[in-house]
């Protein structure tokens, strides 16, 4: 049994996205249905910009090489991003008050451009 994360557009569901998982497999019955291989397929019939997708947690059963199970993404925690460096937010973040989170070292970098300081004059 092996677990993939496949991202897909927010609007596509689960047995959406195992359709064109089962079909990937069926057409390469030689390839590995490795996580790079799918979603290469998944990104090749919906795409979207990396801001506009889900993560779809899979179950492949690699030697009947169909999906097995699939994990509705509501039931998966969502992780919280950094809006700069687009990773995820884990130690030395810095809360503003109006409640954005940054990672500490991002927002002194965005604070010290001299694009931000020319910026400050219009505020």
């Amino acid at each position: 049994m092996q677990q993939v994360c496949v991202w897909a557009p927010s609007n596509i569901g689960p047995s959406e996205v195992t359709v064109k998982i089962n079909e990937w497999m069926r057409c390469h019955p030689r390839k590995p249905p490795y996580e790079r291989f799918i979603q290469d397929h998944i990104s090749s019939e919906w795409p979207v910009m990396w801001h506009l997708k889900s993560p779809f947690y899979i179950s492949i059963d690699r030697k009947e090489r169909k999906v097995v199970e699939e994990e509705n993404k509501e039931n998966m925690r969502e992780e919280e991003i950094c809006p700069i460096c687009h990773n995820n937010l884990g130690l030395g973040i810095e809360t503003l008050s109006c409640r954005h989170v940054f990672h500490t070292t991002c927002l002194s970098d965005v604070l010290s451009t001299v694009f931000f300081k020319r910026c400050q004059f219009f505020f």
